[in-house]
Order: C-alpha cells, then sequence, then structure tokens
C-alpha cells in the first residue's frame, strides 16, 4: 500500500491534514481542510467529489476572462489571453504567463481524466 499507485485510496494522510489545520488561524480554513480529509476518505474520494462539483457548478469554476473566451477542451488561449486569465487568478510572479511563452504563447485545454 507505500505504491503512490493506491495513494488515492488511501486518502489525505490524518496527521498531515491536522498538523496543516494545526497552522492556520481561520475556523472557516480549518473546517474546509478536515472537510476535503474526510471526503478523500469516502467511495472515490477526491475524484469523485470533484466531478460532481464540477458538473452541479460549472458556472463557478474559471475567471470572468475563460467565460468569456471559453473553456472546453481543446479550446486554445493565447498568450495574450493567457496573461489576462493570471492577472485574474492572481499570479503576481508571472510564472504562469511564462509557462505559455515557452510553450509559443499558447496553452491548449486538456480533456479531464
Amino acid at each position: 500500500m507505500s505504491s503512490p499507485e493506491f495513494a488515492e485510496l488511501r486518502g489525505i494522510n490524518t496527521i498531515a491534514a491536522t498538523a496543516k489545520a494545526s497552522i492556520l488561524s481561520s475556523d472557516r480554513e480549518r473546517s474546509l481542510i478536515y472537510f476535503l480529509q474526510g471526503i478523500s476518505l469516502a467511495p472515490g474520494g477526491l475524484t469523485k467529489f470533484t466531478r460532481q462539483l464540477l458538473e452541479k457548478f460549472p458556472e463557478k469554476i474559471g475567471t470572468p476572462t475563460m467565460h468569456r473566451v471559453g473553456t472546453k477542451a481543446g479550446k486554445v488561449y493565447s498568450g495574450e489571453v493567457l496573461g489576462i486569465i493570471a492577472y485574474e487568478v492572481g499570479d503576481q510572479s508571472g510564472d504562469f504567463a511564462e509557462e505559455s511563452d515557452m510553450r509559443g504563447g499558447d496553452i491548449r485545454i486538456s480533456p479531464p481524466g
């Protein structure tokens, strides 16, 4: 069971979740850590939870620009659009935009899974 292939079956480690929660000052953030840790132990774990969340609230995922230009699998974002999205997600480091430069200025959205 120490193999990485089984990590998803084990869920989030309780000790790790408790350690992370102990350094958070917000009750809401601590509750979220424990909620996600609990979900990770349920059948299907975080993968199932994430799929259900995306299916139920697709309009909540993505930035305003992503919603304006589209987020379907196979969509290619230009370097300019990617820079705007990076700003919208709060990337002040420029790492997000630099990744697009390494790939010729475009980023393709991959299908989930």
